[in-house]
């Protein structure tokens, strides 16, 4: 499953993509809190979030972010 996790350079973000990338295909984004391996992204520009959506193409979104 392609999985797009919001916020993962928090503490819940970072957990659970640890935990689904060994059986999914994991993205996790950040905003302020550089993450290795993972996409920056400013969850309140909504064409930002569109391209990121065309480009992952999820299956599943885990919302962790907070603005």
């Amino acid at each position: 499953m392609r999985l797009l996790i919001t916020g993962g350079s928090g503490f819940l973000g970072a957990c659970l993509t640890q935990a689904a990338r060994g059986g999914h295909d994991t993205f996790a984004t950040y905003f302020s809190h550089p993450l290795a391996g993972g996409i920056r992204l400013d969850v309140c520009d909504d064409s930002s979030v569109r391209h990121l959506f065309a480009e992952v193409r999820p299956e599943a979104v885990i919302h962790t972010a907070y603005a």
